[in-house]
């Protein structure tokens, strides 16, 4: 065989053996892809929102609700939507679907991205703000919260729910800020 022969066979072996490593490069990087995408949570998705408008389809008693506003935080079990008239704690346990979300998932989790639902709940205690409160089963207006436990949230007038089965509490604005000295400073 001529010089210029081997000469192509080993460019063509040498082009195979990069697509070949190509194709295995992408392939690997689909299976970190696919790990990393896996690993982010609804609430890691989320926060990627925050300040943005968003329309949340939420579980309800009587088939499912539409509720949009500004997304103004995310717990770690709760997403905080303003309407400009009614802050809405939607539990994401009874979220069904999310409208909006453009802005890549947020790994980042400030102080405050930590809080949950019963944080939350308890500022409706200490302002003693009448709010809606929904259930899986019910729907109630105008209730006031007198306590709020780990996993309960008990209403003025004794009875106590499992807060698992707390789908959505609206109130007015500020009502839903987390109690904590920062916040009830400010106020």
């Amino acid at each position: 065989m001529s010089p210029v022969v081997w000469q192509n066979l080993e460019a063509d072996l040498r082009l195979q053996q990069r697509r070949r490593l190509a194709r295995e490069r992408d392939a690997d990087i689909a299976v970190l892809l696919t790990a990393e995408l896996g690993a982010i949570t609804l609430a890691d998705l989320l926060r990627g929102s925050v300040d943005e408008h968003l329309t949340c389809q939420v579980r309800a008693p009587q088939g499912s609700l539409r509720i949009a506003g500004r997304v103004r935080a995310v717990g770690s079990d709760l997403v905080l939507l303003d309407d400009e008239r009614t802050r809405h704690a939607i539990a994401l346990a009874h979220l069904c679907g999310v409208e909006g979300c453009r802005r890549p998932p947020s790994q980042e989790v400030p102080i405050t991205g930590r809080l949950g639902l019963a944080a939350h709940l308890r500022g409706l205690i200490a302002t003693r703000q009448p709010c809606t409160l929904m259930t899986e089963h019910s729907a109630e207006a105008g209730l006031t919260l007198a306590a709020v436990g780990r996993d309960w949230v008990q209403v003025i007038d004794g009875r106590v729910l499992a807060l698992a089965s707390v789908t959505l509490i609206s109130a007015p604005r500020r009502a839903l800020d987390p109690v904590s000295p920062l916040h009830t400073a400010a106020r």
